[in-house]
């Protein structure tokens, strides 16, 4: 579960704020390859299942449950998103 404040607007998240997100998320091995692609909070909310392909190719994240976990992570963070802009 992601843990900052409530209110915060993760399309605010620096590449930095992402990946601390990220490792806090238990998904450690997936700071790096997002740190190296320069993906802010901006950007990894436009990530979907969609992309998946392109989270294995291009980012490197092979394993199938790993993926899985961050496309959770990352819909967790679209919530965040909407409560932000609604509130």
């Amino acid at each position: 579960r992601l843990r900052p404040d409530p209110a915060a607007d993760p399309a605010a998240w620096s590449v930095a704020e992402l990946g601390r997100e990220l490792e806090r998320a238990g998904l450690a091995a997936c700071a790096e390859p997002f740190a190296r692609a320069r993906i802010d909070g901006r950007v990894a909310l436009t990530l979907t299942a969609e992309d998946e392909d392109e989270i294995r190719e291009e980012l490197g994240v092979e394993s199938l449950g790993e993926r899985r976990r961050l496309l959770l992570f990352l819909g967790d963070l679209r919530d965040m998103h909407r409560r932000a802009r609604d509130a």
